[in-house]
């Protein structure tokens, strides 16, 4: 009687840079002109996974990007009381947000819309701008 070992790997490529770092590139990137930055932004990271950096490092698909609301001014119900998506993050994880203007990514978690604040999320994978840079080649060699 034989048996079989399988074994599975799943491997993931996690920036060190967070997504506000890769947006605020973007806003340099577009010169001032806002509507251009946001579009570029939101070309960059709808349908594409992020991966919080608290908690349990959970991977998200983000489904829009927000400019009109930000950690600060973002409020919702939390164990019967409101509170903003900031004072959230700080009571929940101790993770404090450092640039409150910050645009937001909106996910789906079982048919519930959230907004994660852009700061604390990192890039998963490699991003196209990257993938597709020369030095990509350099280190894929």
């Amino acid at each position: 009687m034989g048996c079989t070992l399988v074994m599975d790997s799943i491997f993931k490529f996690m920036s060190t840079k967070t997504c506000l770092q890769r947006i605020l590139e973007l806003r340099d990137d577009a010169q001032g002109n806002q509507h251009r930055w946001e579009q570029v932004v939101k070309l960059e990271f709808i349908e594409k996974s992020i991966i919080a950096d608290w908690g349990n490092q959970r991977t998200y698909f983000v489904t829009d990007v927000v400019f009109n609301v930000n950690p600060i001014t973002m409020e919702f119900e939390h164990q019967g009381e409101v509170i903003t998506v900031a004072d959230y993050f700080f009571k929940c994880y101790n993770k404090r947000i450092t640039q409150p203007k910050q645009p937001m990514f909106v996910v789906k978690v079982a048919e519930r819309t959230h907004y994660l604040p852009t700061e604390f999320c990192m890039l998963d994978g490699v991003p196209d701008s990257v993938r597709k840079g020369p030095g990509m080649r350099d280190a894929l060699a």
